[in-house]
Formats: structure tokens, C-alpha cells, sequence
């Protein structure tokens, strides 16, 4: 019995020969777990500090210094961990960066870790009690940018503010997969923490919607989309 014509489709773009890393929910045992990591059963923090980080590059269409600037407006346990930047060049970032956390009066609670081997971007991320994903209000952030930043944070499953843009808002809604707010307000990027911060009924849904929309874009399911499609086109109509 012959095969139907797209089941070699199917087997060529099988998980085992896709390039990108699956994205596994957290567990318990490296420190992912929700209850574990971000509260006791009920519900109270285990840590006095509240983490936001920030994974990627300083580009200035990113504005990435509206982070340094919303902490202002946060009070002093929250603190901004920043990791990137360029391979080798870690000090003459860390000294750009540090000149605007001093100009906004916030350099003590800013931790720079430097760049970071992609192996060790999921378990930085995963320890965060919230992630920053700003953008400037221009027009690479608008129509130019794929943000794939917002894909490795769904995975972390923890919740994440993001600027909303025609390239964030198309992928994700607000107050389901994240907390959005307008480019370029340190003062609303704050009033978004604060929120999570409050609420951690609001911090669960957000992390497990997130989590459930970027598990469509694991690899096997692409392959089987990918497949199904393919598989049209050689059936015909």
C-alpha cells in the first residue's frame, strides 16, 4: 500500500531535524516553579527583592533606557538585572550603562551580568518575577522588527510587560499574555510592574497563557502546519 504523498513531507520536516530548541515548560527541580520560586502556598513572596529583567541588545530603536528610567517611579525592592549586550565588550557596556542609571539616580539597584551564552538566557530569565520587553516609538520597532525576544520570554513562563507595537500586537493581547503599555512611558512601563507585582493572581494567567501560545510555535507543531500545507499542494484541488 502506497503512502499518501505528503507523509514524506511530513518525515523530512520531522522534530528530530528542526533547528530550533524546543521550548520545555519549567519544573520544580531548576528553580522555574511558580510556587517555589515566586511565593509560599499562600501566595506571599519568599524574597524582599521583586527581579524585572532584561535579556538582548541596547540598540537605540529598543529604548532600553526607559527600563532604567521606569524604576524612578517603582519603589526601592525592585531592582533591573541586565544581561547582553556584545561578546568581549562587556566593561565599555556595563560603563554606558551604568552612566544612565547614575544620571536617573538608580544605579544601586541595577545588576548588569554581561553577556551571556544563549545556553544561559532560559535559566536568567526563568528566575525573573517579571520580564521588560520595551521598544522606542519608531519605525523599525513598528513594521521592521520580528520579536523574537517575545517568544523566549512566553518560555520562561514568567509574566511580561511589552510595548505595544504593530510587531508585538499582532502575536499577543493584552491582559492575556502580557501586560502592554505605549512606548516611550517610563511611567506607565511602572504602573505595569506595580500591577504585577500586586496581583499574583494576574502574574499565574499571564505566565500560563503565555506559555500556552508559544507552545504552538514549538517545532513540531510547525512541522505539522508545514506538512499540512505542503501537503495540499501536492494533492491539488
Amino acid at each position: 500500500k502506497s503512502e499518501p504523498p505528503d507523509v514524506p513531507i511530513r518525515r523530512e520536516l520531522s522534530p528530530r531535524s528542526a533547528r530550533i530548541a524546543k521550548s520545555e515548560p519549567p519544573d520544580s527541580t531548576n528553580g522555574h516553579d511558580w510556587q517555589t520560586k515566586h511565593g509560599s502556598s499562600n501566595g506571599q513572596p519568599t524574597t524582599d527583592n521583586f527581579h524585572i529583567r532584561y535579556a538582548g541588545q541596547f540598540s537605540a530603536w529598543k529604548n532600553t533606557e526607559v527600563m532604567i528610567e521606569a524604576l524612578r517611579f517603582l519603589p526601592d525592592h525592585m531592582v533591573l538585572d541586565i544581561a547582553g549586550g556584545k561578546l568581549g565588550e562587556d566593561e565599555a557596556t556595563k560603563e554606558r550603562l551604568m552612566e544612565k542609571c547614575e544620571s536617573h539616580g538608580v544605579a544601586h539597584r541595577v545588576n548588569y551580568f554581561g553577556f551571556l551564552p544563549p545556553a544561559q538566557i532560559p535559566s536568567f530569565l526563568s528566575q525573573a518575577d517579571c520580564l521588560m520587553l520595551p521598544l522606542g516609538n519608531n519605525v523599525q520597532s513598528r513594521l521592521f522588527t520580528s520579536p523574537m525576544k517575545l517568544f523566549e520570554y512566553a518560555a520562561s513562563h514568567v509574566p511580561m510587560v511589552v510595548t505595544r507595537q504593530p510587531t508585538t500586537a499582532s502575536l499577543i493581547q493584552d491582559g492575556v499574555h502580557a501586560l502592554m503599555v505605549e512606548p516611550n512611558s517610563a511611567r506607565e512601563l511602572a504602573r505595569a510592574v506595580e500591577a504585577l507585582s500586586a496581583d499574583r493572581t494576574l502574574t499565574r494567567n499571564l505566565a500560563e497563557n503565555a506559555g500556552k501560545w508559544v507552545a504552538e510555535y514549538a517545532p513540531e507543531k510547525r512541522v505539522e502546519r508545514y506538512g499540512d500545507f505542503l501537503g495540499t499542494l501536492i494533492k491539488g484541488p
